[in-house]
């Protein structure tokens, strides 16, 4: 019984290896889908875009509030000790004096040349630019990782051409020899398969060389560096349709300026640095403001 036991949790662990063998291979195994969604959650420069984006986002509720009409109060409590003059009384006292001091202030702008409003507007603007770059950088981010991984994809085509060519010069080679052999052939041609033999193996590992770079240049499109083993899926590709492939040029084109964050984005700041003028040339005006104490 204790035979059977111990061989069932042998097999058992065996199992369990197998599994988390098996797991941790599919792991290392990328798609191109988790690549860019990788690419897009742990990119720095990203990550700064976002921030600035927050930071635009600030810049507007600072600007709404500054067209708050503003408050400010004041308390204070002193202490008076030795010779000194009664606030109340206005006579000599050689006793303590308390004294008390309260002060409510505020203000409005009633006018200052639009400069608040136009400060507001050219937040919003601002922010609305910097979503429109956030944009285009994950676009960019993305067609980055995308050429990145088919050339990962075409250096392993190179590679498996080259191993290919490489067998059937090997087979060539056998034959080559039995011809010299049997005098059917000179044996000049046995040294021109053996050298050409020695440019595939070059050329095996050139590609090899080349495929270790692509996935170098991926790797360090997405900061790796602790992950082994690191493996691309080969994707299903499906052939586009004919209406995709025989678009009109000037579609393609209203498209894009409409589209494009890039486009949209420079519109952006080409409003705010209109209103940025205009914010400027109200400091001629002048102001009005109401306040009271």
């Amino acid at each position: 019984m204790k035979q059977r036991f111990e061989h069932f949790t042998l097999k058992l662990t065996l199992i369990l290896f197998i599994f988390v063998l098996t797991q941790s291979q599919a792991q290392t195994t990328w798609t191109l889908q988790k690549c860019v969604d990788y690419a897009r959650t742990n990119n720095l420069s990203l990550q700064q875009s976002k921030l600035t984006t927050e930071t635009a986002k600030i810049k507007i509720e600072q600007s709404s509030a500054s067209m708050f009409p503003s408050l400010n109060g004041n308390a204070s409590h002193s202490y008076n000790f030795g010779r000194t003059i009664d606030l109340f009384t206005n006579t000599f006292a050689t006793n303590r004096v308390l004294s008390d001091n309260f002060s409510l202030t505020g203000s409005v702008n009633v006018f200052n040349g639009f400069q608040l409003r136009n400060n507001l507007k050219q937040s919003h603007l601002d922010f609305m630019s910097s979503q429109l770059d956030v944009q285009k950088l994950e676009n960019d981010l993305s067609m980055n990782v995308v050429s990145a991984y088919l050339q990962i994809l075409y250096a392993d085509e190179n590679l498996a051409i080259a191993q290919k060519q490489s067998e059937i010069t090997l087979k060539q080679l056998e034959n080559t020899k039995n011809l010299v052999e049997a005098g059917s052939i000179p044996r000049g041609n046995l040294f021109e398969i053996q050298s050409q033999i020695a440019n595939d193996e070059l050329t095996i590992v050139n590609s090899q060389n080349a495929v270790d770079m692509a996935y170098l240049g991926l790797k360090q499109l997405l900061d790796l560096d602790s992950v082994k083993d690191f493996k691309i899926e080969k994707p299903k590709i499906d052939i586009p349709a004919e209406n995709v492939l025989n678009t009109n040029p000037d579609e393609v084109y209203l498209t894009a300026i409409t589209k494009l964050p890039e486009v949209r984005s420079a519109y952006l700041k080409y409003e705010s640095s209109m209103t940025g003028l205009a914010l400027a040339t109200g400091q001629r005006y002048p102001r009005l403001t109401i306040s009271g104490s």
